[in-house]
């Protein structure tokens, strides 16, 4: 039996995340789902009008429409589809506020597989259909027997409870999950069974938010722990949602209770790989670096010193012919040697500047702002301290480098005339702020910078600096200007240095 295809309509305005997610999703489920993609508010309004979707993959952050406004104008245009709110890891906090105000789930960019996405998808829609069924069949104080398959047939754990404490029926997912009997949870008080199925770290928080549910109001709620009768710790994500009469009086709470043990361990595989790649990064750079400045020695000891021995000799043989046709023609052999041993002078700096080892990081950045000042014509001004501190040298080179390719960025987007270093010791940490006074980024832009393939040096900047325990932050306002800023221990934790030492 071939089974319809489920009508997804995908708003996001990243190209890169949409066609990730539209390769995850079609990979990972084969024709489970059709997906139509929107990369504006206004286009994905029009195509709901004209369409029939089963659910909704939603970006809160689009050029047109911006935050919980987003979700306000879905809902006004189509009420009965469920949406699921697409964000980054910065703006979990905003998803869950999306939640409270009727989105069914959230997904956090980055950090699920086509298999969690489409899961999210079918909870979502089951979801949303036992909600609507049971607000039909409870206006008339019946639960019809669409509503009551429809909650026993869904993978996530659902409780019907009254507006007393009592809980009136769970389905068979909530058994298996609880590990408890169907007797043991039917007719129970909600108090008595949070008592046994809480975490007693979070037993107040569970108790709050069922205090504020039984007053009639939708609580906060997060991820918590559900403890089974097998003492099993499992990670949950709770969700209330009010059945009311023709009043709008509550009459009956749904509590559903998705299991989120797959998504965590995936998260955590994805954070350890994360931190493998961060870890490669790291001792790739090092290792670059090292070589670069075994290579600028060598060019410095050897190949320089020879032409430079080779000229002297050139003088030398000068002082014994006197011909004049001879003597301009050592003249010219001994300017191209002199041009030689200076272009070779030259790479040698660039390659692996000396004055960083030599003098610190300090002395190293003000020298590399006053080159690229030289060389592209806008001004530098280089403020903070030039004394050698006892850095880190993978701290060091990961500074420096940064801070050459903040400056060749400079030089290739911002169209700037000024550009303001600052580096500085702040208790036991080392702060470099470059900030220029060219075209800048708008938010979105910025947002999405250090992930796009035109910025891969960006989204190497900040693993890098995640990786020696630093931090990155990119403040922009488009017509005015760009400010970075770096900051790490001088000292890399020591789990880093047992790493780069191995």
């Amino acid at each position: 039996m071939t089974t319809t295809p489920r009508k997804i309509l995908l708003v996001e305005d990243n190209r890169a995340d949409a066609i990730l997610l539209q390769d995850m999703l079609l990979g990972s489920v084969g024709g489970a789902f059709e997906l139509s993609l929107s990369d504006r508010m206004k286009n994905a309004v029009d195509q709901l009008k004209q369409g029939s979707f089963d659910a909704i993959l939603l970006d809160l952050t689009l050029p047109d429409s911006h935050g919980l406004d987003t979700l306000e104008r879905v809902q006004s245009t189509v009420k009965d589809i469920p949406v699921i709110i697409l964000t980054g890891v910065e703006d979990e906090e905003l998803a869950m506020n999306a939640i409270r105000h009727g989105a069914q789930d959230y997904l956090v960019k980055g950090t699920v597989d086509g298999r969690a996405v489409a899961k999210a998808i079918r909870y979502a829609i089951d979801r949303k259909k036992t909600e609507d069924a049971l607000r039909q069949s409870e206006a008339a104080y019946t639960v019809a027997k669409v509503s009551v398959d429809t909650v026993n047939a869904m993978e996530e754990g659902v409780a019907l409870i009254n507006m007393d404490g009592t809980v009136r029926s769970v389905n068979p997912a909530l058994i298996r999950l609880s590990g408890y009997q169907k007797g043991q949870l039917e007719g129970a008080n909600l108090d008595d069974l949070i008592l046994r199925l809480a975490d007693p770290a979070e037993l107040a928080l569970v108790q709050s938010a069922l205090k504020t549910a039984l007053s009639g109001e939708i609580p906060e709620l997060r991820e918590i722990t559900l403890v089974s009768k097998t003492e099993r710790r499992i990670p949950i994500i709770p969700r209330m949602a009010f059945i009311k009469d023709n009043s709008g009086k509550p009459v009956t709470i749904v509590l559903t209770v998705q299991d989120i043990t797959e998504q965590k361990k995936a998260q955590e595989a994805l954070e350890i790989y994360q931190d493998e790649l961060r870890s490669l990064s790291s001792r790739l750079t090092l290792a670059e670096e090292r070589a670069r400045r075994q290579l600028a020695i060598a060019l410095h000891d050897t190949v320089g010193q020879t032409l430079t021995l080779a000229n002297l000799k050139l003088g030398s043989l000068g002082q014994l012919l006197k011909a004049k046709e001879s003597q301009k023609a050592l003249d010219e052999i001994r300017e191209m040697f002199e041009e030689a041993v200076c272009q070779t002078r030259t790479l040698s700096f660039e390659l692996s500047p000396p004055i960083l080892y030599e003098l610190g990081l300090g002395a190293a950045i003000e020298w590399l702002g006053e080159e690229f000042a030289k060389r592209y014509g806008f001004q530098v001004y280089f403020r903070g301290t030039t004394r050698k501190y006892a850095i880190a040298e993978s701290v060091s080179v990961f500074l420096f480098q940064s801070a050459r390719e903040l400056l060749t960025n400079i030089t290739k987007h911002a169209e700037a005339t000024k550009v303001h270093i600052l580096l500085k010791i702040d208790n036991g940490r080392i702060i470099l702020k470059i900030v220029d006074n060219g075209k800048g980024m708008g938010r979105k832009e910025s947002e999405h910078a250090i992930g796009s393939k035109n910025s891969l040096g960006l989204f190497s900047i900040r693993e890098r600096m995640k990786h020696i325990g630093g931090t990155f932050e990119i403040q922009s306002k488009r017509g005015h200007g760009t400010k970075v800023i770096l900051a790490a221990l001088m000292q890399e934790p020591a789990s880093m240095a047992a790493d780069i030492n191995s």
